[in-house]
């Protein structure tokens, strides 16, 4: 029972993590090129698991976009940027309790 609320707690914050970070790519990709390209043109298939997602991640936490001459595209950034590198670090941090209860209650 553990095992099955510490996975659905990590799967639900990657599930946060996935759908913010579809809405800063597809936003920036369709109304802020600018922001898109100069975020090195991140897609939804290059940013589909927590490591490959570290980049943009990045980006946002480090608020690269803030380079960005288009107004409109850092306010578009600055608004997706905490509820996304929050639900990425919540992910990655989520795995802790689900190990322990992998290895400490095992499944029969």
């Amino acid at each position: 029972m553990l095992l099955i609320l510490t996975a659905s707690i990590f799967f639900l914050c990657l599930i946060a993590e996935s759908i913010t970070s579809w809405i800063f790519i597809k936003g920036s990709k369709k109304r802020h090129p600018v922001l898109w390209e100069h975020a090195e043109h991140p897609t939804l298939m290059g940013n589909g698991d927590l490591m490959s997602a570290y980049p943009l991640i990045r980006y946002l936490w480090t608020r690269s976009y803030s380079e960005v001459p288009d107004r409109g595209a850092v306010a578009f950034a600055e608004k997706l940027r905490l509820p996304t590198t929050l639900s990425y670090a919540a992910a990655w941090l989520s795995i802790i309790p689900m190990q322990i209860a992998l290895y400490t209650f095992p499944q029969n």
